[in-house]
């Protein structure tokens, strides 16, 4: 799970306007079609999903509870196994939650408003990994 975090640190901060692009600030009212995004956000997610779901195949994933996906989302979870694989519907919401916390930090980066925590983010990022892991991975 690190070296997928740091593989999606390390390719932003190599394409940041790559990233904006992807992440950026959308066109006012504009929404992506979800079934023309869909497809892309499962591949781009699919290794981290399968980590996460081997994790809890192998009883190693550390989630005690979680919130239930809303009703309305749960139709977007179902078609996602069509692109991305079939896993179990939490390993794809933790996956999502661990997803959040690196894209936030690396937003943050891209568009120098990360803390002051020194010259750059390495040891915040590498921080934040070492705590999901603590959090979602049992020993």
């Amino acid at each position: 799970m690190e070296a997928i975090g740091i593989a999606y640190r390390t390719w932003a901060h190599t394409y940041p306007q790559r990233y904006q692009l992807i992440f950026g600030t959308p066109i006012p009212g504009y929404e992506a079609p979800l079934m023309e995004v869909l497809p892309s956000a499962a591949r781009s997610l699919s290794a981290l999903v399968s980590v996460v779901e081997q994790l809890r195949v192998s009883g190693k994933l550390n989630v005690t509870s979680f919130p239930e996906v809303k009703k309305e989302y749960k139709v977007s979870f179902e078609t996602w196994k069509k692109y991305g694989g079939d896993v179990d519907m939490l390993s794809m919401s933790v996956a999502m939650v661990i997803w959040s916390r690196v894209h936030g930090i690396v937003s943050l980066e891209i568009a120098n408003n990360l803390p002051p925590f020194g010259a750059n983010g390495d040891e915040l990022y590498l921080f934040e990994l070492d705590s999901i892991a603590h959090q979602f991975i049992k020993e």
